[in-house]
């Protein structure tokens, strides 16, 4: 997808009979123009769209691919159908296939992701925000994340990302314990001090109240502290933005200030709690993290704080699509855009903005219009790697590396004290934990993937509706850059897949030996049995250990890489109403997404909310302006709506 900035003259359709506001072509799209047109189908631009048309913008979305979503494009059916869309997106973007394999037949059991995001379950994040506030919940359907493990010391963890978590690990030290705790209610403390902190000094700015608790509660205990355990003010404040302490890097605050030495242990909280893909996050910003992930563990009942979207992410670009038609805007698959640039309106002596439309290469074949045609608009959404100039470079040291794997069957890390199969007597029955969908977290620097950057391995299966449920399918992401020699490792990904399979399912075949050989009278009879082994958190359970030795290995894969889409001046070589869309980062969940919208959707209507509650402005009897919900019988039927806007 080329944008340049020129002058073109190409033919448009009008009406001479009708005023200018009313005319439309013989395609159906405006001739008078549109307030804002944008350029592909990503999923920050479906959610940019919605917001746009729900503020009564005209907004005309348009897109070269037969599909919406572009590098977040779901409901695939094979892994030849990830290759051959993956080609397409190379011809205009910078996309590289690394490698790939053939031979998988398409199933309709298969609903593939290229980008799989997870929504962060926290109640007041901007996630679970969002998609109520848009009613695109209404189209969504979600599951819990089970488990969260982390590779480190040579083996799977589960991650402990909760007070019930830390105290019963037997992987932690009593006093790695405490010093996680410590950590886990300052960031709880700085997560709620926003309003406790008000008035917090005196007029000779002096701390009036040492302690949070003094402020909260005056005088007693605070539920969320156990014993009433102080938290100083000054570490809190430390913590703010232009505090002491905010622009430290995470790790050296953990280091220095806990005095959590074990690099494991530190790498846990950054790496996997946090879930930071910046190796410089600053400890202002990491401990933030925490406090939303430890909002987020409270809520649904996730034990991990991440919902699954059930059918893929690529539902959530398709559900926004459908909001924003809704709203009356329009959409054009298969209809790309030429070049943009600025004209001023001889009339009035204004500047607006051009862009030609190209046509549809497979006019023919569909019906649909093959000419190239010129669009008037207030405003450009361009995508970041659409701007082509011979004068700019690409500031490119690092890119997106990305990795499917289709597994024979589901993925299900174990995590087993082998000293709970022993003989000594255990307080609790004997149990293995295992889940069918979760998150995998490889920190950078790990012995056996040599990885520069953090992994992150998000797997699911039947339960979530992304593939059969006899089979598994496990996304790994991660960020490469360029090494000494000028080339970039394509392979840790694949080295990653290779080293979490050999050890999962060597641990299943000590397990299944120990659970033979050294079980408990009680696990013994419960095998007899054929009860399924208690779990502890909800996972699945397994009857048979000799279940446990069937190997899970990868039967298909496809592995691609995406520019970061940056440029030295991309800023200086905008006109007025261009506004880029970044490129996505290596995220987990869909945070990122509702960020980059809402910027964007500041940036073209300042002083506007974005997306607004459920709720339009009318009248009461006595003509004051107020509230009402909206009557859903009365709205126009979403079908039809979507019928009528979206061009296919």
């Amino acid at each position: 997808m080329s944008v340049e900035a020129s002058s073109a003259t190409i033919k448009t359709f009008q009406k001479e009979d009708a005023p200018v506001e009313d005319l439309l072509d013989s395609e159906g799209l405006s001739i008078s123009g549109y307030d804002t047109v944008i350029i592909g189908t990503s999923l920050v631009q479906c959610v940019l769209c919605a917001a746009l048309a729900r503020v009564g913008q005209s907004v005309l979305h348009c897109d070269s691919s037969d599909r919406y979503g572009r590098l977040e494009s779901g409901g695939f059916r094979s892994v030849p159908e990830i290759v051959k869309f993956l080609k397409e997106l190379a011809q205009e973007s910078d996309v590289k296939i690394c490698s790939s394999s053939s031979g998988m037949e398409e199933e309709r059991g298969y609903s593939l992701d290229l980008s799989p995001l997870l929504v962060s379950s926290a109640q007041d994040g901007p996630e679970i925000r969002q998609l109520l506030k848009s009613g695109v919940h209404r189209y969504l359907e979600f599951q819990v994340i089970g488990s969260q493990h982390i590779l480190t010391d040579g083996r799977l963890s589960r991650a402990p990302l909760g007070k019930a978590d830390v105290f019963s690990s037997r992987v932690l030290s009593p006093m790695d314990k405490r010093r996680i705790m410590k950590v886990l209610r300052l960031a709880f403390d700085l997560g709620t001090s926003s309003s406790s902190l008000d008035g917090f000094s005196d007029g000779d700015g002096k701390n009036t109240v040492q302690t949070l608790n003094e402020r909260t509660l005056a005088s007693g205990r605070a539920l969320h502290r156990p014993q009433n355990a102080e938290a100083n003010a000054g570490d809190i404040v430390s913590l703010l933005p232009g505090g002491d302490t905010y622009n430290v890097p995470f790790d050296s605050y953990l280091k220095d200030r806990h005095g959590i030495k074990n690099n494991s242990l530190r790498s846990w909280v950054v790496d996997a709690l946090s879930l930071s893909v910046d190796p410089n996050v600053k400890a202002g910003e990491g401990m933030a993290a925490i406090y939303h992930r430890m909002m987020a563990i409270r809520s649904y009942g996730s034990p991990t704080g991440m919902l699954g979207i059930c059918y893929g992410s690529g539902e959530v670009g398709q559900g926004f699509a459908r909001a924003g038609a809704v709203r009356g805007a329009a959409f054009l698959l298969r209809r790309g855009a030429g070049k943009v640039w600025e004209e001023r309106e001889d009339h009035e002596g204004k500047r607006t903005l051009r862009m030609i439309l190209k046509g549809d290469k497979n006019g023919d074949e569909y019906g649909a219009y093959k000419e190239d045609k010129v669009l008037k608009c207030s405003s450009v959404v361009l995508p970041a790697n659409s701007i082509q100039s011979p004068s700019r470079k690409i500031c490119q040291k690092t890119r997106l590396l990305r990795h499917i794997s289709i597994l024979n069957k589901p993925l299900s890390p174990l995590e087993v004290s082998i000293d709970r199969f022993s003989s000594t007597p255990a307080p609790e029955p004997t149990s293995i934990q295992s889940d069918s969908s979760g998150l995998i977290v490889i920190p950078p620097h790990t012995a056996g993937v040599e990885n520069k950057h953090v992994i992150h391995c998000v797997y699911g299966g039947g339960d979530l509706h992304w593939t059969p449920r006899s089979n598994g399918v496990a996304y790994w992401s991660t960020t490469i850059t360029l090494d000494e020699d000028e080339s970039w490792d394509n392979d840790v990904l694949q080295r990653s897949v290779e080293h979490v399979l050999k050890q999962r399912n060597a641990a299943a075949t000590t397990i299944a030996a120990t659970m033979e050989k050294t079980a408990t009278p009680a696990a013994t009879s419960l095998l007899k049995d054929g009860v399924p082994l208690a779990q502890e958190d909800g996972g699945s359970s397994i009857s048979d250990p000799k279940t446990l030795t069937d190997v899970i290995y990868e039967v298909h894969h496809v592995c691609y890489s995406v520019g970061d889409g940056t440029f030295a001046d991309s800023d200086s070589m905008l006109e007025d109403g261009m506004f880029v869309c970044r490129g996505a980062p290596q995220a987990t969940t869909l945070k990122w997404v509702f960020e980059e919208a809402e910027r964007l959707f500041h940036e073209i209507c300042p002083g506007k909310e974005f997306f607004l509650d459920h709720k339009i402005k009318g009248q009461n009897e006595d003509g004051n302006e107020e509230n009402t919900a909206i009557d859903e019988e009365e709205e126009e039927d979403e079908d039809d709506a979507v019928l009528r806007n979206i061009e296919l």
